[in-house]
């Protein structure tokens, strides 16, 4: 609902809220000689322009912080949308991956996302706890987060009057935003060139599978939030005599949220329900065999070989973290690695 919409810019420069549990901040260790310490060009001595912008959708005050670099370079413009974990906002996002940094020199807007509450009138506020529709079995919320998301790509045009390249749109998001950036890849696949979920699994039972968007996703491998070989029951689901108990579940891990279930990220196989896997999306979405090689260079890091050209589908175990975002983060540079794939599209 953009008609009538009211933008309230604030210039925030580099400013941000509180930290939640998915987004703590982590240390500076972005100089890891992976590609992200400057443009093809020699150096680009932009700097980031960022502010928080707010608008009406679907009856509800939503928000964004807008980053871009200043000066804006010549010619459309790559875009990446970053969705904050479960419990976050924009602005701690931004702050433990400081995107913007690496947009003002690399020559790409960036768009930090806000999530929403269900029946929440309000969801601008710079230090409040939000999440996302990611449209799983049983979820409750009718926020339109993806409508929201394409309405703030619409308005990166039409409000502003930014030259956006359309065909390299990328999303990463840690957690549930990362759960929700395979939400948006399943159900508007025509969006992005390539995703970067972080500590996430997919969670559609149905997913519009023959497109082009490659997966770039990253991992803990001590998370227990989200196991990504096992996916994990929640306590009902392991409470024989609930009415949610499933007997499968008896071997899974409990979520760490004990009312969460999620699938194993690469097979989507769960006792409550199948889902569309990693694997799946690969082979039957882009072509790609199911025989994972490692990626010179990164030893956490495997690809499915085959895929169709232009395309790929990698995983990167980041050995030793947990789930948060900061500890990945601090052993994996997460920004290097997803700007160096994302921009070979």
């Amino acid at each position: 609902m953009l008609d009538g919409a009211v933008d309230t810019p604030v210039d925030v420069g580099n400013a941000v809220a509180d930290a939640r549990v998915d987004d703590a901040p982590a240390a500076d260790v972005f100089d890891s000689g992976r590609g992200d310490a400057s443009p093809a060009d020699g150096g680009n001595l932009a700097t980031p322009r960022c502010e928080t912008v707010s608008f009406m959708h679907d009856g509800v005050n939503r928000a964004y912080i807008l980053c871009t670099p200043n000066p804006v370079p010549a010619g459309a413009l790559p875009v990446v949308l970053g969705f904050h974990g479960g419990g976050g906002n924009a602005a701690s996002w931004q702050r433990v991956l400081p995107w913007h940094e690496t947009g003002a020199r690399e020559g790409f807007v960036v768009v930090f996302m806000q999530g929403c509450q269900p029946g929440a009138v309000d969801c601008t506020g710079a230090t409040g706890s939000y999440g996302w529709n990611v449209g799983k079995p049983g979820e409750t919320t009718m926020v339109d987060d993806q409508g929201f998301t394409l309405a703030v790509l619409g308005r990166l045009t039409t409000v502003h009057a930014l030259s956006i390249d359309r065909a390299r749109v990328f999303a990463t998001g840690h957690s549930l935003g990362g759960i929700f950036t395979y939400t948006l890849r399943c159900d508007r696949p025509d969006v992005f060139a390539a995703i970067g979920p972080i500590s996430a699994t997919p969670s559609d039972a149905t997913c519009i599978l023959a497109w082009n968007t490659s997966i770039y996703h990253v991992h803990g491998t001590g998370d227990m939030n989200v196991p990504f070989d096992t996916g994990c029951c929640s306590r009902a689901q392991q409470t024989m005599g609930d009415p949610e108990y499933l007997a499968g579940c008896a071997a899974l891990p409990r979520c760490f949220n004990p009312t969460n279930w999620w699938p194993p990220a690469r097979t989507g196989m769960h006792p409550f329900a199948d889902f569309i896997g990693i694997e799946e999306i690969a082979r039957d979405g882009l072509g790609c065999a199911t025989t994972r090689t490692p990626i010179a260079g990164l030893p956490a890091c495997e690809q499915y070989g085959g895929c169709r050209a232009g395309t790929h589908v990698e995983e990167c175990h980041v050995r030793g973290a947990d789930h948060a975002l900061a500890g990945i983060n601090m052993l994996f540079d997460v920004r290097a690695y997803l700007w160096g794939r994302f921009r070979m599209h």
